[in-house]
C-alpha cells in the first residue's frame, strides 16, 4: 500500500529542521542570555541618561527662575533705597533752622517779657526763680 500525500502534514526533512531549531544548545542559550543582558544594560543606560537630562533641564529651569526673582527683588530694593534717600533729604530740608524760622507757627508767637524759669537742682525737688 502506498502512502497518500497529505498536504497538511509537513515532510520529515522540514520537521527535523524545526526540531533542531527548537532544541538549542547550552552555548546558544548562554549567547542569547548574554545578548539580552547587553541589550538590557544599554537600554537601562540610555534610560538613566534620559532621566539625568530631564533632571538637569528641570534644575536649570528652577535655578533660572529663582535668579530672575532675585534680580527683580534687587531692582525693587534699589528703587526703594532711592526713594528713602529722597525722603531723608526732604525731612532734612523741613527740619532746617531757616524753614522753622520762616514757618507760620513761629511768626504768630509772642515774645515773653520777664519769663519765670524752673531751676532743677539735684538736692532739691524744684525751685521757682522770682
Amino acid at each position: 500500500m502506498q502512502k497518500r500525500f497529505n498536504p497538511l502534514t509537513p515532510p520529515k526533512k522540514i520537521m527535523r529542521k524545526i526540531d533542531n531549531k527548537e532544541k538549542k544548545s547550552n552555548r546558544q542559550l548562554e549567547k542569547a542570555k548574554l545578548y539580552f543582558g547587553i541589550n538590557l544594560t544599554y537600554s537601562l543606560l540610555i534610560f538613566c541618561i534620559g532621566l539625568l537630562g530631564i533632571y538637569y533641564v528641570w534644575s536649570v529651569n528652577s535655578l533660572s527662575t529663582i535668579a530672575y526673582s532675585i534680580s527683580d527683588l534687587k531692582s525693587e530694593n534699589k528703587s526703594l533705597m532711592r526713594e528713602l534717600e529722597i525722603l531723608d533729604v526732604k525731612i532734612a530740608e523741613l527740619d532746617s533752622v531757616s524753614e522753622i524760622e520762616n514757618s507760620i507757627d513761629i511768626r504768630i508767637m509772642e515774645e515773653v517779657e520777664e519769663p519765670d524759669y524752673l531751676v532743677i537742682k539735684e538736692w532739691k525737688n524744684y525751685v521757682y526763680n522770682y
